[in-house]
């Protein structure tokens, strides 16, 4: 069987993942808000930043639901994905 987009994410090296998410973004689809989901809670800030921002910008609403839980990201680059 051929590896889903998402398996094939979570199995490439930290920079392709990155990548990955970001290229999440230009390709959206409806049930990608879950496939997203193992990336907000990552250990990488940069992975946890993409996938923020591909939620904000494609499921506002989502986004906006756990703007607390953003807020309270330990990193900068994170809390930044959220609008003044």
């Amino acid at each position: 069987m051929t590896p889903t987009f998402p398996e094939r994410l979570r199995a490439a090296a930290p920079d392709l993942q990155s990548l990955g998410l970001m290229l999440l973004e230009l390709c959206w689809k409806t049930d990608d808000t879950a496939r997203l989901e193992p990336f907000l809670r990552s250990d990488n800030p940069w992975h946890r930043r993409a996938a923020w921002h591909a939620l904000g910008k494609k499921a506002p609403d989502a986004f906006r639901k756990r703007l607390a839980e953003i807020g309270a990201d330990a990193s900068d680059a994170v809390r930044e994905v959220v609008p003044a």
